[in-house]
């Protein structure tokens, strides 16, 4: 039956070549597609026998692409072919990862035959680099299993996109290069670490790293005047920055406190480095806050080290903190420092400052002794009068 619909097609184009129109052909093109459906839906049951049939109507399709000189056939073509090479692969090769690999290969050819056809026309390379990009998703999936396979795979993933995005400008594109090499951090840790304690501290710091190269390479690129290219790697630099170090005051301990200074840095050097770009643009000093709010949370991990939280002595730690912060906010009175740094400072110091006043009254009304409450506010009161006599405001 699959040879009796290829055959209808095959009539089909030479009425339609004698008569120079297809009026007479339809009949046949109609028949040979019922024809192929109906056999197709018979061979379902029985992979054996539906590979073969599947094979036959990529070939109906293929030559319904040369007939009608329509493209778009192709896309048919194209993608119907994979569901035969993998049920191929499902009767003769067992071992799920080797099928993997062998789909992998299969999509590796694809975008060797997109590209080459794509540099003609990327109508014309369309077919295979869209079913290239199903397929490394399917290769993906089907060696994950294997660590050292999923590794191989995840990057060979990631360079074929690369290599894309480069060749058609298309800076979203990174962002599937950058999923690709997310996933491969996390098969490498998984390849050699056990536990999951070990396995989440060693994934928020890889991640963390991870981040601070993305920053740097989107700085770079934006001091190149590539900012089109830049925007990925920040976007998923964020993402990382955001997740490390959530994950980091989760896990709690030294690791948390690292984050902490570590991120606080990056974000001060930042803020710094941006400063001509946030200055041209009148936007606020986002990050210098963010910088402080992170060292504010930092510190409280920091107290829990040395057993200070857990006695209910943290508010004039605290407090003093947000002295610290007033302080430099006067320190750095001078040139650009000011709305850059000074500003966020001072205010941060002056609204955090209710915090720890407020767990200390909070503290004294609980607990039997009301020192901490006392010394807490004894440093809130000699700072809010110490800033407000400096800058001369009296409220």
């Amino acid at each position: 039956l699959m040879v009796l619909s290829l055959a209808y097609l095959g009539v089909g184009y030479v009425l339609e070549q004698r008569e120079g129109q297809r009026t007479g052909a339809w009949p046949f093109y109609v028949m040979a597609y019922a024809v192929a459906l109906l056999v197709t839906a018979m061979a379902l049951p029985e992979p054996e026998s539906l590979f073969k049939i599947l094979l036959g109507d990529v070939l109906l399709l293929a030559i319904s692409a040369a007939i009608t000189r329509e493209y778009r056939w192709i896309y048919g073509a194209v993608w119907l072919f994979m569901v035969p090479v993998y049920l191929i692969l499902t009767l003769y090769v067992p071992n799920l990862v080797y099928r993997g690999l062998l789909m992998g290969l299969l999509g590796l050819n694809y975008a060797l035959a997109g590209y080459a056809l794509g540099r003609r026309s990327l109508f014309l390379g369309g077919p295979f680099l869209s079913a290239a990009i199903v397929l490394s998703v399917v290769s993906v999936g089907l060696t994950w299993g294997e660590p050292v396979v999923a590794s191989l795979v995840l990057g060979v993933v990631a360079v074929l996109y690369l290599g894309a995005a480069l060749w058609q400008g298309w800076p979203w594109l990174l962002l599937a290069t950058l999923m690709a090499v997310h996933l491969l951090v996390f098969r490498v840790n998984d390849m050699f670490l056990v536990g999951a304690q070990t396995m989440a501290t060693a994934l928020t710091i890889s991640y963390g790293v991870l981040s601070l190269v993305l920053l740097l390479v989107g700085f770079a690129l934006r001091r190149q005047r590539q900012e089109r290219w830049g925007w990925p790697l920040y976007l998923v630099c964020a993402l990382d920055l955001v997740g490390a170090y959530i994950a980091g005051l989760i896990l709690g301990g030294p690791l948390a406190t690292g984050v902490s200074a570590i991120f606080a840095v990056l974000l001060f050097s930042f803020a710094w480095l941006e400063r001509v770009e946030v200055s041209e643009r009148k936007l606020p000093p986002v990050l210098t806050y963010a910088g402080i709010g992170v060292v504010f949370v930092g510190h409280f991990y920091v107290l829990s080290l040395f057993g200070i939280g857990a006695e209910g002595m943290w508010p004039p730690f605290t407090a003093g903190l947000c002295t610290l912060f007033i302080a430099l906010g006067l320190l750095l009175r001078r040139g650009g420092l000011v709305e850059l740094y000074a500003v966020p400072l001072r205010w941060a110091g002056l609204v955090l400052m209710f915090i720890p006043m407020a767990g200390s009254m909070v503290l004294a009304i609980l607990g039997p002794e009301p020192v901490v409450a006392v010394v807490t506010l004894a440093i809130a009161s000699v700072t809010y009068g110490f800033d407000g006599t400096v800058r001369r405001v009296p409220w």
